[in-house]
């Protein structure tokens, strides 16, 4: 392998060649894994870039958000990887993301067109609407991304970063969240299609009641099945499967350094344990210090690779008091969903 310091596109994409082989005991696994370590690394500086542009013009549009930034995991790197055949890393879009989080549809659109502003940084390069015009998902999944191409004069050989924009609304929030909460309790990837079919049905049920209640589009397998007969599956699925009573009867501990005012990047590592008393450590860092927060995540994530049960990851908040809200499946949070499923299925009874 070359130098870790040589980081080109091609490069990279020998590296997750070199993954998609699964060839975990070489030496040439090992050293890919660093590298590609190294290339998510250099995501950070143009991803709070982007941020700020983001944020200033969040700030200005009077619309109440959340806005939440995170570096993807390793795990779910090379499980992209593996699932798509032939990616070429260098141009997975999603290695650096921000997520907005805000009330309704109609602040989605405002948000989305705000955000359509050009730089001489930053452009956009493509988008999808998962929730009308381009979903949404056959999953259930729903929310608007926008890839972004962010123009670094630091590493002019990687010539352009992509940043992903996600856009959702708190009612497509918690449905998403809860995806992956349940992923994390019952040690399966919902959320790229693998686990047990009836529980995947149950999500897919719940997004369509949650599409009606906020006037768009259903998945396309459920466009000839009345709110009623959705309601109903979902009462039946519910019973058999308990679901919900699952979601419920997880409990979390919080374990946390002590977090200081200009504290604003976490590492957060979550442990879930088949008793239902799981925990979460929150690491928190400096702003300033995001090279060091990026080491000790880096670090984490290589101890506990093995560990199905740990996920670990490194996110950027401006409020600790923020980030349950902002990552609410790393809090195993499901109370939202719960109460707003409550609601969309007596309406629907």
């Amino acid at each position: 392998m070359n130098n870790l310091l040589n980081i080109s596109k091609s490069y990279i994409n020998k590296c997750g060649d070199i993954i998609g082989k699964g060839d975990k005991e070489s030496f040439e696994y090992v050293q890919a894994l660093k590298a590609i370590s190294n290339w998510r690394s250099l995501h950070l500086d143009p991803l709070n870039k982007v941020r700020a542009i983001v944020k200033r013009r969040l700030e200005s549009s009077g619309i109440k958000y959340l806005l939440a930034q995170r570096l993807k995991r390793m795990p779910s790197i090379i499980e992209k990887v593996n699932r798509y055949d032939g990616l070429e890393l260098s141009r997975m879009q999603d290695i650096g993301g921000l997520r907005i989080v805000v009330p309704t549809i109609d602040d989605i659109k405002k948000v989305h067109d705000r955000l359509l502003y050009k730089t001489s940084t930053l452009s956009l390069s493509n988008e999808k609407d998962y929730i009308n015009t381009d979903g949404p998902k056959a999953d259930g999944y729903r929310s608007v991304h926008m890839i972004f191409k962010y123009k670094s004069k630091k590493h002019p050989e990687l010539a352009q970063y992509n940043i992903e924009i996600q856009i959702r609304t708190q009612l497509q929030h918690c449905w998403g969240t809860t995806v992956e909460t349940l992923g994390m309790i019952d040690k399966e990837s919902y959320k790229t299609g693998k686990g047990e079919f009836k529980t995947k049905r149950f999500l897919l049920l719940v997004s369509a009641l949650f599409a009606l209640k906020e006037k768009t589009k259903i998945p396309d397998a459920l466009a000839k099945v009345s709110p009623l007969e959705i309601a109903k599956e979902i009462e039946d699925i519910d019973n058999e499967l308990n679901i919900t009573r699952k979601l419920q009867g997880v409990v979390v501990s919080i374990k946390e350094k002590k977090v200081n005012s200009d504290d604003n990047y976490y590492v957060l590592e979550l442990t879930v344990k088949d008793d239902g008393k799981s925990n979460i450590k929150i690491m928190s860092f400096k702003v300033g210090t995001d090279s060091l927060a990026e080491d000790f995540y880096r670090f984490r994530e290589q101890e506990t690779q093995n560990l199905k049960n740990v996920s670990v990851l490194m996110i950027r908040s401006d409020k600790f008091i923020n980030i349950k809200s902002e990552y609410p499946n790393y809090f195993l949070d499901t109370q939202k969903f719960i109460k707003e499923l409550t609601k969309v299925s007596s309406i629907n009874r």
